[in-house]
């Protein structure tokens, strides 16, 4: 195996990830969270995003998520 198969699957499997996680996100936001909407009030959307933030919190610890996200951003207008 060369650089050169090992780069072009690299990007084969980089590609066929980016479009699972795409299609993935979709389902998500299109599907999935209206089925929710449906069923969460305004309380509970509250109580759910209180618990998500406190997780949050205490597995990867204050800041980081918006530390991941500038990351994220910051590559974004590199690569793009």
């Amino acid at each position: 195996m060369g650089i050169e198969t090992g780069l072009r699957d690299i990007i084969e499997n980089g590609t066929g990830y980016i479009q699972l996680l795409r299609n993935h996100i979709w389902i998500e936001d299109n599907i999935l969270f209206q089925i929710a909407l449906q069923f969460l009030n305004e309380d509970d959307d509250a109580k759910l995003v209180e618990e998500f933030e406190e997780i949050e919190e205490k597995r990867i610890g204050h800041g980081k998520h918006e530390e991941l996200v500038k990351s994220i951003e910051d590559l974004s207008k590199e690569f793009n």
